[in-house]
């Protein structure tokens, strides 16, 4: 059982705004970080969630390239075409933010300060520059093989196998976006700045040692592979005009490495999303970070050691208590790919199907320690098998017993042991240390089997006893995973106030339930919950 008085900061990798959320993207941090905001907040618990989008991030500048479009308008476009999609998915963040001033000078400030302490050193380095585009090369401006795993990667992560490189040792490296090709390449020495990451090694081993057990089979194979050799500096800056200014003499050309921006920065929007009430009310605080297992070195040894530098310059910076991965969705056995096309966009699948439906369903295929398959004709399929007919068959039975009489608001002892062994069962699931989004929607499927079961024998004296309550607890235990069906059955069997984990839901109105609670096709706007 956790602290009952504990408080949560939740945090997901801010999307590029070079496109839109596609089903990959729903798939990962943003719907897990929701799913576990939601029922901690059932639980009584305090959490403040926040998101931003990655407006430095380089991606951009290839993208609007491609489209022949202005890099501002097109983050302009997506970061509103982000948040309705969000919207759409029932996915809540306190904040979702975009870069601005204040931001800015929070994120610099904090880099000034390691500055100032010394934990930043200056190197002179190679690197590659493109003569045609006048670009020195670095994340998505180049591309190649990379040198641990030889699969094929842009600059400076490789999302295949998860280890940086060092965008000067890609094998057969060039351009992106290049009419020029390889023609163009020279290179060239630059001064940068960077964080000695081997100095820190000791203590980032010491640090998952002590929260091993936090941590997906993935992610610790990662782990043990990057500590048992030493790290390279992790690049701090690079030259480029797109990013936030480095203010540093001799660096005026450069800006900040946006994968280092990204630490200060979830700070500065947990902030801004109200960080500091939820602090100081509670007895414990965990500060929970979902993520992509593609970008996995980022959050566990560049990030972390970037909090350890940051409270040796004598910041109050938290290290993240739990790292939730994820792997790749793959749609029809295939990397989702927005340049080959192969992918579904988030506001075209919710436009067309329940949102609910479709969580449920995403939770269930969760790809959380390996990579799983999306396919349409199964989505629809399992949908209406597993929820929608399982759903129609219980109402059914149910509105039969309300005819009969036999439904009441009241539990029985066997209901409530039952309900009780099943609320213990998600608090497992949901939990930071063993969440899991595919176990909560298989744990779902079996409370619904138990409720029809139950429902349909002919002992009705004894099942229909406490039946009314496990109808009930269905709108309880549907509430993280499908809010807005979880707030109409509540509200159809008129359960009172806001549901809560603390108390088991009471029926207030015992009359038969109207159809189409849960349906596979999208529900009209004004019937979406938009509760947190």
């Amino acid at each position: 059982m956790m602290t009952a008085n504990r408080a949560f900061h939740v945090i997901a990798p801010p999307p590029t705004p070079n496109g839109d959320l596609h089903v990959g993207h729903l798939s990962g941090p943003y719907f897990g970080a929701d799913v576990f905001s939601r029922f901690q907040r059932l639980r009584g618990s305090q959490v403040t969630s926040a998101l931003s989008i990655d407006e430095n991030q380089s991606y951009v500048v290839t993208t609007a390239e491609r489209l022949q479009e202005d890099p501002k308008e097109l983050v302009a476009r997506n970061y509103d075409d982000i948040r309705r999609t969000l919207q759409m998915a029932a996915i809540h963040f306190d904040t979702v933010g975009r870069p601005d001033e204040k931001y800015t000078r929070f994120v610099s400030d904090f880099f000034e300060t390691l500055y100032a302490a010394g934990s930043l050193i200056e190197k002179q380095v190679q690197v590659y520059y493109n003569t045609a585009d006048e670009r020195y090369l670095f994340e998505s401006y180049i591309k190649g093989r990379c040198p641990t795993c030889f699969d094929s990667t842009n600059g400076n992560i490789c999302e295949s196998c998860g280890h940086p490189n060092d965008p000067f040792t890609l094998i057969d490296a060039g351009p992106v976006n290049s009419s020029a090709g390889k023609d163009g390449l020279e290179i060239r020495t630059v001064r940068a700045l960077f964080l000695p990451m081997e100095s820190y090694r000791a203590r980032i081993k010491t640090f998952f040692e002590e929260s091993e057990q936090h941590i997906r089979p993935t992610l610790k194979l990662l782990l043990t592979e990057l500590l048992q050799s030493p790290l390279q500096d992790f690049p701090v800056t690079y030259v480029s005009d797109w990013g936030i200014r480095i203010p540093f003499d001799g660096l005026e050309s450069s800006v900040y490495n946006v994968w280092a921006e990204m630490y200060p920065g979830h700070l500065y929007w947990l902030k801004e999303a109200g960080r500091t009430a939820t602090e100081k009310s509670a007895d414990t605080l965990s500060y929970v970070q979902f993520l992509g297992f593609d970008n996995s070195y980022f959050y566990t040894i560049a990030h972390v050691a970037l909090a350890m530098a940051a409270q040796d310059a004598g910041l109050s910076v938290p290290v993240a208590s739990h790292f939730i991965t994820n792997e790749f969705y793959l749609l029809d056995n295939d990397k989702f790919s927005t340049s080959r096309g192969h992918l579904i966009w988030g506001k075209e699948l919710l436009s067309k199907y329940n949102a609910d439906a479709v969580r449920f369903y995403l939770a269930y295929t969760n790809p959380e320690t390996q990579q799983t398959n999306c396919s349409l004709d199964t989505m629809t399929a399992w949908i209406q098998t597993n929820l929608v007919d399982k759903f129609e068959k219980i109402r059914s039975v149910y509105n039969k017993r309300v005819g009969q009489g036999v439904i009441t608001g009241q539990g029985s002892p066997e209901w409530n042991s039952w309900i009780q062994t099943f609320q213990h069962r998600f608090e497992l699931v949901y939990s930071p240390d063993t969440f899991s989004l595919r176990t909560a929607a298989q744990t779902f499927v079996h409370y619904m089997d138990l409720v029809e079961d139950q429902l349909v024998k002919t002992e009705a004296d004894r099942t229909s006893a406490g039946i009314g309550r496990a109808v009930a607890a269905l709108a309880l235990f549907a509430a993280p995973l499908m809010p807005t069906f979880a707030s109409r059955l509540a509200e159809e069997l008129g359960i009172s106030g806001h549901l809560s984990w603390k108390e088991l839901p009471v029926i207030g109105n015992v009359r038969p339930l109207p159809p189409g609670l849960i349906t596979l096709q999208a529900l009209a706007a004004s019937t979406v919950s938009s509760s947190s």
